[in-house]
This record gives structure tokens, sequence and C-alpha cells, in this order.
């Protein structure tokens, strides 16, 4: 079972990693929304969680592993958001049929 859950947790943990990637990239690039950039910083929360372990971050309230749970359904929404975002995205140029000869 910890087999397991390790691997659940280091697959949220890659999503996470690649969620933020995504949104510097589309942050510098515009070529995603703004909003969906921003909503990277949820999934930052998780990588930011993982130094909680190592002491490098005080929390005597536990607020950061409030945010550290959080930002699971937080990549998720993340992504439900970018499908969207692309999905509503105006096509920048009309497509050109391709003449068929036969």
């Amino acid at each position: 079972m910890v087999g397991i859950h390790g691997f659940a947790q280091a697959a949220i943990t890659a999503l996470c990693i690649w969620a933020v990637g995504v949104s510097l990239i589309g942050l510098r690039s515009r070529a995603i929304p703004l909003v969906v950039c921003w909503l990277g910083v949820v999934p930052a929360f998780r990588l930011v969680g993982i130094l909680g372990p190592l002491d490098v971050l005080p929390d005597e309230l536990g607020f950061l592993w409030l945010l550290f749970v959080a930002s699971i359904p937080g990549a998720f929404l993340w992504c439900l958001a970018l499908g969207i975002a692309l999905i509503r995205r105006v096509p920048l140029a009309e497509p050109v049929p391709i003449a068929v000869s036969a």
C-alpha cells in the first residue's frame, strides 16, 4: 500500500510541476489567457509544501498544510481551466481546404 500511495503523490507532484511550467511559459509567451497563468499559483503551493518536512518553512499554525492539501484539487481545476481556455480560443486564421486530385 505504501508503494501505491508513493506513486500517487509523485504523480500529483509531477502534475503540479507541469502546471507551473506551462503557466510560466504561457505567461511569458501570452499563448494562454493570463487568468489561467495566474491560476498556476495554486499547484505551486504543492511544490512549496515539499519543503515543509525539511523544516525550511516555519509552520506553527498548520496553514502550509492546508495550502498543500488544497493544491491537489487546485491542480485538477487548473487543468480544467486550461482545457476550457483552449477550446474557447479563436483560431488565428481560417483553415485552408486541401484539394484532392484523383
